[in-house]
């Protein structure tokens, strides 16, 4: 996986608050193999974060630890972190940094419980909105990712249901291996960027 790092750096992009375009160009050349549904995933992590994936603490420590039998040493070349685009209301914190002792798994439990428990900034209804202008920015993107017309009318439809929740293609999950939980920005600097 070719990630883009800066020298001494743990995140992958260049860092939060970028406008929109940026913010798409600098993910796909991040993950040049991304299709449109992972551009979509993101932008939908940075303003719904976990709160569609956490029922209990017991439940969400058994998927961490059932999760973390699947790292392989193949999968290191990734950053400890990356901020969700565009707005870096959240950070994705991958579990390698848990495997490797930095975080403890209760930690990042306690971080994550909270972050499920934050209100998203935006109703379901507004996000349809705030997603049309991301794949407005997303139309620029040159070249545009494989299969996009066809994941575009395919988000459109699942929009026009009323579902929201998409998941990473097969392709991205496959080429990229990502194994990461989703905190509330302000956490992830507060208790374990410091940690990192």
């Amino acid at each position: 996986m070719a990630a883009v790092l800066l020298a001494g750096c743990t995140t992958k992009g260049g860092g939060p608050e970028k406008g929109d375009r940026e913010a798409l160009a600098q993910y796909m050349a991040t993950y040049p193999e991304a299709h449109l549904q992972d551009i979509y995933k993101s932008c939908f992590q940075n303003v719904f974060g976990v709160a569609h994936l956490i029922s209990d603490t017991q439940a969400c420590i058994n998927y961490i630890e059932s999760e973390m039998e699947e790292l392989g040493p193949d999968d290191r070349d990734y950053s400890l972190y990356e901020y969700t685009l565009p707005d870096s209301h959240y950070v994705r914190v991958d579990l390698h940094a848990v495997a490797e002792g930095l975080v403890p798994c209760d930690l990042l439990v306690e971080l994550l419980m909270t972050s499920a428990a934050t209100p998203a900034p935006l109703t379901q209804e507004e996000w349809v909105a705030r997603w049309q202008e991301l794949k407005a920015a997303a139309d620029a993107l040159d070249p545009r990712p494989d299969d996009y017309e066809k994941e575009a009318a395919e988000i459109d439809s699942l929009l026009a249901e009323g579902q929201y929740v998409w998941h990473h293609s097969r392709h991205f999950g496959e080429v990229y291996r990502p194994h990461y939980r989703l905190v509330r920005r302000d956490l992830f600097e507060s208790r374990i960027l410091p940690l990192l």
